[in-house]
């Protein structure tokens, strides 16, 4: 079992740069979506991937991992909507979409670098930023692996949201009652 926890930074991005690349995101999911709307099932990951992928990264100029993340976003709205059996008449839409990053051991998106500051992949190049984090942000950087993040602006504010998982045996609860849970993912939040 895992344990997953969530950080939330407040990055020292430059507003601006943050929200064009949120745009940019959005706009190319709402073009995924569009072909996926089109497509006879929605939900095949790899048509649209075969359909959009070299478009999105000529259009749009999105790394590779990021068009990936684009279409995963697309890809994961769809399978919900069907999920809860509902009919759709119009493609999904995106508005102000948080870019989806990919962390973990090889930092393609972001990674913590020892001198303190995070490389962050935005549009065309990577920002190397400084960051305002929980007191607990080196216990996670420490012993938690670390997974993927998102990027949002918030009050003239750039956060990325960071997330943290660690394996344990088992988890203690002193008063043995479930805090909360999630059916159908691997993780399980407990307090």
């Amino acid at each position: 079992m895992e344990i997953a926890k969530t950080a939330r930074l407040k990055v020292n991005l430059d507003v601006a740069t943050a929200q064009a690349f949120i745009d940019i995101f959005t706009a190319a999911c709402q073009f995924a979506s569009d072909v996926a709307f089109n497509m006879k099932r929605h939900t095949d990951a790899d048509e649209l991937n075969r359909l959009c992928y070299h478009p999105l990264r000529e259009k749009f100029k999105l790394t590779s991992q990021i068009t990936q993340s684009c279409l995963r976003t697309v890809i994961g709205k769809y399978r919900a909507l069907k999920k809860k059996g509902e009919t759709l008449t119009q493609p999904i839409v995106f508005k102000g979409e948080p870019v989806s990053l990919q962390g973990g051991e090889r930092g393609r998106d972001f990674k913590f670098q020892k001198s303190g500051l995070i490389s962050l992949s935005t549009l065309g190049d990577r920002a190397k930023v400084s960051f305002e984090g929980p007191p607990t942000m080196l216990e996670y950087l420490a012993g938690w692996d670390l997974g993927g993040a998102l990027l949002e602006v918030r009050r003239k504010n750039v956060y990325l949201l960071v997330s943290f998982t660690k394996p344990v045996t088992e988890v203690s609860n002193p008063n043995n009652a479930v805090v909360g849970g999630a059916r159908g993912i691997k993780n399980l939040l407990v307090g």
